[in-house]
């Protein structure tokens, strides 16, 4: 729940009833793809789980290869509304908290509008922080020290 008079990035651009889907990449083939698209953790906003699936699968779509002993890289199939989340949430955590593992350094947040952020994440108390991989401008995402949410956009 978003707490009253806080400001978030999935609120900002806001153009009706947006939600936060997350995906999850499987290490197909024994490793990961990490760029500025896509990492371990791709956080999609989007009205519906439909539309963030569609959006999930064409910014997989470079990144799809499939392994013969693993799988498939992304799942999209078990999607529904019911995942949507108005924070982005990495196992019913929010991005801005979830702690740093094995293959859990980094997160890329998909906004609705077209921008993309890429959150690293850190260990223990330490302040996850954002910037902007596109559409940013020379703003960068900025975290609240003492929620640990983004609550706006340094230079807008």
């Amino acid at each position: 729940m978003v707490p009253d008079g806080e400001v978030y990035i999935m609120t900002l651009c806001l153009k009706g009833n947006l939600l936060w889907f997350a995906f999850s990449q499987n290490n197909s083939g024994g490793f990961f793809i990490q760029n500025d698209s896509v990492d371990h953790y791709v956080m999609v906003q989007a009205p519906s789980a439909a539309e963030a699936v569609e959006k999930a699968n064409e910014i997989f779509s470079d990144y799809s290869e499939y392994c013969e002993c693993c799988g498939e890289r992304w799942s999209t199939y078990f999607i529904d509304d019911s995942d949507g989340s108005e924070l982005p949430m990495i196992y019913g955590e929010p991005v801005t908290h979830a702690e740093k593992g094995m293959f859990r350094e980094f997160a890329i947040l998909h906004l609705w509008d077209g921008r993309v952020a890429k959150a690293r994440l850190t260990e223990g108390d330490d302040l996850n922080v954002a910037e902007w991989v596109t559409g940013g401008g020379d703003s960068i995402p900025v975290f609240n020290e003492t929620t640990k949410y983004i609550t706006g956009f340094r230079g807008e």
